[in-house]
């Protein structure tokens, strides 16, 4: 599972096949961001299914464009392709809450402080 920021918004994703968590946010679309690098946080958030065929080729197009960076060639061609990430991978969206105070209190209660 893999967290990807395209266009200014931040997408979990995987390869493509079924997936339980991708089930499970299906059921009940929130969930907790852990932040653990330079910065430590839980941070709460909704995710929403990314539906629209274009939106998702185009978030899919980038993911492989930033995956190929980091492969080797053979390794690279061995990823299926685009159309087949569109088609069967799944794809949320990933909205980190706005509300700065709740972020507080709840790593303050997760601490066993007052923020």
């Amino acid at each position: 599972m893999w967290f990807y920021r395209v266009d200014g918004a931040l997408f979990l994703t995987t390869q493509p096949a079924r997936r339980s968590w991708y089930a499970n946010l299906l059921a009940d679309p929130t969930l907790t961001v852990h932040v653990k690098h330079c910065l430590t946080a839980d941070l709460p958030a909704t995710a929403l299914p990314v539906t629209a065929t274009a939106r998702r080729r185009r978030v899919f197009g980038r993911v492989l464009e930033d995956l190929s960076q980091y492969l080797t060639p053979d390794q690279t061609s061995a990823l299926p392709p685009l159309e087949a990430w569109v088609e069967g991978s799944p794809l949320v969206e990933v909205r980190l809450s706005s509300d700065r105070a709740a972020i507080l209190q709840k790593n303050a209660n997760a601490r066993g402080e007052r923020p």
